[in-house]
């Protein structure tokens, strides 16, 4: 078995290796005639650093981000972050399998009953707050009690994994279109406003895909709402004017990358039937509050162990970056 790294081992490494590739890069300027300190070609428009070094430390800390996320996720550290929140996500399935939701549209009523009452946060309240954390933790920051599309959507891509649907987070642009939701309580009235759109911007908003061949579909935590695919087209739910644009190529999740199977609901999809389902289980949910009060305080000390973790990830994660900025 190979020797774990802790996360100062791994800055260490890393370290060491980007003084070796400066020092190499250095000579090789001195051999080419560029001082590696002289000024910059206009094109490049940054003084003090020749063109050739500041094109060859991109190229390097580009290919390096891999390396970087492959050290950190094989880090003593981290692993004993995803054991925490895999024991964590074991024990919210099983008491959901024991109150009989256990199937898409339910996990997905139920999780969002959970988050918006507080039962999966410390302090037992939950706040739609775009705080910046990293894509590594995104779902721990649910536990801290805020977040936003991408820390919904990591944590019910994870949870229904472990239901053992296929599911990805994939990313979408939300430009205004009316949406029907299920109910009147979304976190935001409008996604958009969380993700300003820009020039080098494609995407604004991250759901949940359901990749379940012919019957495969869209969850929207933030929204409380459904999408349908047709065609490799995605349209909201009752809102079938304009597709949206949106990813259904590659999941984006950190360092789980995969290529998603080709998707369709057009025309064997019952929505009629799912949206009645997740409606039901959102009714029977306030039913089971005892049952959730249970699993928050006998959970609660976890919630915050990794909520410590991931904060404290989230600075060596820095730290180690700066190495290449």
């Amino acid at each position: 078995m190979r020797h774990r790294k802790n996360l100062n081992e791994v800055y260490e490494k890393l370290e060491k290796q980007e003084q070796v590739f400066k020092m190499q890069l250095k000579k090789a300027c001195v051999c080419v005639g560029v001082p590696p300190f002289s000024i910059i070609n206009s094109f490049c428009g940054i003084s003090g650093i020749p063109f050739l070094y500041y094109v060859f430390s991109s190229i390097n800390s580009l290919y390096n981000s891999d390396c970087i996320e492959r050290e950190f996720i094989n880090s003593v550290e981290y692993l004993e972050f995803e054991k925490k929140f895999s024991f964590l996500l074991n024990d919210l399935k099983s008491m959901l399998k024991n109150i009989k939701m256990d199937t898409p549209p339910s996990i997905f009523s139920s999780y969002y009953y959970l988050v918006r009452n507080g039962f999966l946060s410390i302090n037992h309240t939950f706040k739609a707050d775009n705080i910046p954390n990293y894509k590594f933790c995104n779902a721990s920051s649910i536990l801290a009690g805020y977040g936003v599309c991408r820390n919904l959507t990591f944590f019910l891509t994870e949870l229904l994994r472990y239901f053992s649907y296929k599911s990805y987070n994939i990313e979408m642009l939300l430009e205004g279109q009316a949406l029907c939701k299920m109910t009147d309580d979304s976190f935001l009235e409008s996604e958009e406003e969380e993700i300003p759109i820009n020039s080098t911007q494609s995407f604004n908003h991250e759901v949940t895909l359901l990749a379940d061949g012919k019957k495969s579909y869209i969850m929207d935590v933030m929204n409380e709402t459904f999408y349908l695919i047709y065609s490799n087209l995605v349209y909201p739910y009752e809102n079938e004017l304009e597709p949206i644009y949106t990813n259904l190529k590659e999941d984006v999740s950190f360092y789980k990358r995969k290529k998603i199977p080709k998707v369709d609901s057009s025309g064997i999809c019952d929505f009629e039937k799912i949206t009645m389902e997740y409606l039901k289980t959102k009714s029977m949910c306030e039913g089971y509050n005892l049952t959730f009060e249970t699993f928050y305080l006998e959970h609660k000390e976890l919630y915050k162990e990794i909520c410590a973790d991931g904060e404290e990830l989230s600075k060596q994660y820095e730290k180690i970056l700066s190495l290449y900025r």
